[in-house]
């Protein structure tokens, strides 16, 4: 279980930028991940199902899902599907939106690992036609 708080401190303006009504949001979420091995390969899978106050439209839903292998032993493939649902009032203007993100992660050290992967929006109610691409950077601790 985990809860956190999201300011916008960049004013006003920054708002519409962070998906936020209001510069304070709280997301409240419950995870679960399970480690496997499949055709002698490892991996986990992780589902998390969140609320999330004050998006754009209202409170929103969060369904997030990862499923990642490793077929090298510095290698790691990671596809994740991001959904957003906002039920707005009965009746009313509502929000969906459904992503999916596929990445590989080389692990650098034993504690870094560097990320670069790619962003679709698959479609979406009142939401953005994302596409892009993601670069990160994880530390293992």
């Amino acid at each position: 279980m985990q809860a956190s708080a999201r300011y916008a401190g960049g004013g006003g303006d920054s708002v519409a930028y962070a998906d936020m009504s209001r510069r304070m949001q709280v997301d409240l979420r419950i995870a679960y991940g399970r480690k496997f091995e499949w055709m002698g390969l490892s991996g986990y899978t992780d589902m998390q199902v969140a609320f999330r106050s004050a998006g754009v439209f209202g409170n929103q839903i969060r369904f997030d899902a990862t499923l990642a292998v490793q077929p090298f032993a510095r290698t790691t493939l990671m596809l994740q599907s991001f959904s957003v649902l906002t039920p707005g009032r009965l009746g009313g203007s509502y929000a969906l939106s459904q992503k999916l993100q596929t990445s590989v992660l080389l692990d650098v050290t034993e504690t870094v690992a560097l990320q670069a992967g790619a962003l679709v929006a698959l479609r979406g109610v009142r939401s953005a036609a994302e596409r892009g691409l993601v670069t990160g950077v994880w530390y293992r601790f």
